[in-house]
């Protein structure tokens, strides 16, 4: 089972980590993404991130583990790219450039486990990815 903490708000994010992380033995993703989509419901960026976590957090490898997925829009594409100053930009511990970027957290922070962009297409890559495989 998935536990989802969405954070509508950049400000809101390490808030967000400290819940996660206050899960026992939980493995945590952090997914930043496009907004949805108003008329689809659909992400300009992989919507396919979301899906693949959720099918395969079952697995034998996360057998027994609570598997907490932050989800972290970043804006239309436009407000994205007109944004060198996001906080998700400029966050060290962060530090996206490119959506979508899944990325595995741990305790003391970010690992440099992630996946950006092209490498989120394949739902085997993310597979590997989310059974900690890749």
């Amino acid at each position: 089972m998935v536990k989802i903490i969405r954070v509508t708000e950049p400000e809101k994010f390490n808030a967000a980590i400290e819940i996660a992380n206050g899960q026992k033995d939980a493995v945590v993703f952090v997914y930043f993404f496009g907004t949805e989509e108003p008329s689809t419901g659909q992400s300009w960026s992989n919507p396919l991130i979301r899906s693949t976590i959720n099918q395969h957090a079952d697995s034998a490898s996360l057998s027994g583990t609570e598997v907490v997925l932050i989800e972290a829009p970043v804006g239309s594409k436009s407000e994205w790219r007109r944004s060198p100053n996001h906080v998700y930009k400029k966050d060290p511990r962060i530090n996206v450039s490119r959506i979508p970027t899944l990325v595995k957290w741990t305790l003391d922070a970010e690992t440099d486990t992630r996946l950006v962009e092209d490498e989120c297409a394949s739902e085997d890559n993310l597979k590997r990815f989310v059974q900690g495989k890749l």
